[in-house]
């Protein structure tokens, strides 16, 4: 995604996508399946073991999770990483179950690219924009985005963000929270 601020192109690709998150960005390897039995965790979570969980039912779960095992509420943990961070998607969206069942193997969860997915679903969000509407939603990891423009419009970063530090990762150099600021105001200065 290219912009031009003041006349000056910037690009926003999957390479500043993976400098912003430090998350795996390489090609999904179409052979690397995973073959696990998520049946079990399902039932326990209730939920329809042919499909991944969605909002709610994570949110039922993590009020009966407390008893559970470590390794099961890691589980649930990254489900809801997955859902909110990853994949960025509606509380009544579904996790893919493909991607919801790589929870349970650590070594096929670590090693997927999830920074190349949740770039696609940002860009995609993107493209089908209307502008005729008042709204619209963006999926994936959209906070992104805002980082993306704070780290390559130092005046907007300086304005509207909340640097928090030096850390090596700008996803986590930058506080959340929203500023009083007016972006209108902003943008025609």
């Amino acid at each position: 995604m290219w912009s031009l601020i003041e006349g000056n192109p910037i690009r926003f690709s999957l390479h500043e996508f993976s400098d912003i998150t430090g998350l795996n960005c390489e090609k999904i390897d179409e052979e690397d399946r995973v073959d696990v039995d998520h049946k079990e965790l399902w039932v326990q979570m209730k939920v329809d073991s042919r499909v991944g969980p969605n909002w709610k039912e994570l949110t039922d779960v993590l009020r009966e999770c407390r008893t559970w095992g470590e390794p099961i509420r890691k589980m649930i943990g990254l489900l809801f990483v997955l859902h909110v961070g990853i994949l960025g998607i509606s509380r009544t969206s579904r996790i893919p179950l493909d991607y919801a069942k790589r929870v349970l193997n650590t070594d096929a969860f670590a090693r997927f690219p999830w920074g190349r997915v949740s770039f696609k679903r940002l860009i995609d969000s993107i493209k089908v924009v209307s502008y005729e509407n008042t709204s619209y939603v963006v999926h994936g990891c959209a906070h992104v985005l805002l980082i993306w423009a704070f780290e390559s419009v130092r005046e907007l970063g300086k304005d509207f963000g909340s640097k928090n530090g030096g850390d090596d990762v700008p996803l986590l150099r930058w506080d959340a929270g929203r500023t009083k600021g007016n972006i209108g105001d902003f943008l025609f200065s």
